[in-house]
């Protein structure tokens, strides 16, 4: 990365768990052409030990990959939105959200309900969906 001060630098991607920063699995970034690098597939054999075990990922932008966006219904981009607009759509489990805060927040999640939930900020009361709430709480552990 030539812009970076460090230019040369080790890719790490870690499975972690939240609330005790404990590391599942790591894997190192691998150039041989062999072995896959795509987001969903580096992500797949971090978990393999742990799937189907009720576990819940929480993943940063760089892990929401196309396989993951195919799952967003169209519709749900096309009106402009304003500060505090909330808008979702369902497919059975699955509800795909969209919120607006400070910026555009988009989730995707098959664990949370769609309605808002009250929360407390530093300076008023809001109404976050479920999903972003949890998505801050847990990936911030793990970004410590």
């Amino acid at each position: 990365m030539k812009d970076k001060p460090t230019k040369w630098e080790f890719k790490l991607c870690e499975l972690c768990e939240s609330s005790s920063w404990y590391v599942w699995s790591v894997e190192m970034y691998c150039a041989d052409k062999r072995i896959s690098n795509k987001p969903v597939d580096v992500t797949m054999r971090l978990l393999q030990p742990l799937l189907d075990q009720g576990y819940r990922l929480y993943v940063d932008n760089y892990y929401c990959c196309p396989d993951l966006w195919n799952q967003m219904p169209a519709d749900l981009f096309q009106n402009r939105q304003r500060p505090g607009d909330f808008d979702f759509r369902r497919k059975g489990q699955l509800v795909a959200a969209r919120w607006f805060d400070k910026r555009e927040v988009v989730t995707l999640s098959t664990i949370h309900q769609p309605p808002l939930t009250e929360t407390i900020g530093r300076y008023e009361v809001k109404e976050k969906p479920l999903a972003v709430i949890d998505n801050i709480k847990f990936m911030s552990r793990v970004d410590h």
